[in-house]
C-alpha cells in the first residue's frame, strides 16, 4: 500500500517500501478500520462536518487513514516532522505494577506516550490557529491512537519483553502441523482480530459488534476517562494475555492452546467495542 501524504505536506507519496511493518503495529489494520467503523456509528452531527472538512468524502475507515500512523513510522519525512512518533502507540506498564498507586503523569518520558498523545493531538483538532494539514494529521493520529490503547499489550509488558513482542508463540491450529514462530504481541494485533472475525469481512464484523452494544454499554463505556482505558487494558494484559505463558528466554518457543485463543477472542470482540464507542466520544468533543 502507498502512503497518500495529507494535502499541504511536502511529499506526496511515499513508497511503501518506506514502510515495512514496524514492531508494535496495535490491532493490525482490520483491528483499526473495526475501531473507525464502529466510531462512525455514533458521531454527532458537529462531527461528521468537521470530519468532512478535513478529508473529504473518505471515511475514517479507510486504512489510509485509520492505519497512518503506523505507515509513517518508517518515514524519513514523518520522522522529522514527528520525532519519536513510534513511542506514542503504547504505554509500557510492567504487570507487576501497584496499578492503586500509579500516576500515569509520571510515566511517560517526554511525553512519549499514548496517555499523553491522545489529547495533545485532540487539543491541535480544536485549534482554530492550526493549519488544516496539522489537524487532519491531528485526527488520523487521534483515530488510530484511541484503538491502540485498547489493545492489552499495548498497555502492558513484562521482564520488559515490549509488550509480548520478545515472547515466541506458535499457533495450535496451523496448517499441516507447521505453524510459524511469532510473537506473543503480534498474536494480539491481528490472529485474534481474525480469530474474533471467523471468516466475515472486517465491515461486517464491525457491524454486527456494534448491533450488539447496548446502550448501557454505550453509556458506561463512554462515561470512563483515558486512564481508565488504560488501567483497565493493563489488567486484561495481566490476566489474559500474559495468562499460562511461562516466563522464558528468546530460545523458547510456546504453542498457543485453542483455549487460549477462543477466550481471548471474546475479550478481543469487547475492547474493539470499548475503542469505537470511546473514540466516537472523542471525536464528538473534539469538534463540538
Amino acid at each position: 500500500m502507498s502512503l497518500i501524504v495529507p494535502k499541504g505536506s511536502a511529499v506526496v507519496v511515499v513508497l511503501s517500501a518506506l514502510l515495512a511493518p514496524a514492531q508494535a503495529l496495535g490491532w493490525g489494520e482490520e483491528g483499526h478500520r473495526i475501531v473507525a467503523r464502529i466510531a462512525e456509528a455514533h458521531l454527532g452531527r458537529k462531527a461528521r462536518d468537521g470530519i468532512r472538512d478535513l478529508i473529504g468524502a473518505r471515511s475514517i475507515s479507510d486504512p489510509r487513514i485509520a492505519v497512518w500512523a503506523d505507515e509513517i513510522k518508517r518515514s524519513a519525512f514523518y520522522k522529522r516532522r514527528y520525532p519519536n512518533n513510534q513511542k506514542w502507540h503504547y504505554i509500557d506498564l510492567d504487570v507487576g505494577t501497584d496499578l492503586d498507586r500509579l500516576d500515569l503523569e509520571k510515566v511517560c518520558v517526554h511525553d512519549d506516550c499514548v496517555r499523553k498523545k491522545i489529547p495533545q493531538f485532540v487539543a491541535v483538532i480544536q485549534d482554530p490557529k492550526a493549519s488544516d494539514t496539522d489537524r487532519r494529521e491531528a485526527l488520523f493520529f487521534v483515530v488510530h491512537l484511541v484503538g491502540d490503547a485498547h489493545q492489552p499489550l499495548h498497555c502492558a509488558e513484562r521482564n520488559n519483553d515490549h509488550g509480548g513482542n520478545m515472547v515466541r508463540v506458535k499457533l495450535s491450529h496451523d496448517e499441516g502441523g507447521h505453524a510459524p514462530v511469532t510473537n506473543l504481541h503480534r498474536v494480539w494485533d491481528t490472529d485474534l482480530v481474525h480469530e474474533a472475525m471467523a471468516g466475515l469481512s472486517w465491515d461486517d464484523f464491525a457491524d454486527r459488534l456494534d448491533n450488539r452494544i447496548t446502550p448501557e454499554q454505550r453509556k458506561e463505556w463512554a462515561g470512563r476517562d483515558l486512564k481508565s482505558w488504560i488501567v483497565d487494558a493493563h489488567k486484561l494484559a495481566r490476566d489474559k494475555a500474559y495468562a499460562g505463558i511461562p516466563v522464558a528466554g528468546q530460545d523458547m518457543v510456546f504453542t498457543l492452546p485453542q483455549r487460549y485463543l477462543d477466550d481471548n477472542a471474546e475479550v478481543v470482540k469487547g475492547q474493539l467495542q470499548r475503542a469505537g464507542v470511546r473514540l466516537a466520544k472523542v471525536l464528538n468533543e473534539a469538534f463540538d
